[in-house]
């Protein structure tokens, strides 16, 4: 089992209704097949999500 981390824009509202984007850092976890299919490629989640 391997690891991708990958940085989300995830959209937010301050406390008087401001909004902002917040960089969140998530985790997928990929088998060895996909591992070998996603390596050195830019990370997406739809194309991890394509099989």
């Amino acid at each position: 089992m391997h690891s991708i981390r990958y940085i989300q824009k995830i959209k937010k509202r301050g406390p008087f209704g401001i909004p902002y984007t917040a960089l969140v850092i998530r985790v997928a976890h990929v088998d060895e097949r996909n591992w070998q299919r996603l390596k050195r490629r830019p990370f997406s989640l739809s194309r991890m999500l394509i099989y």
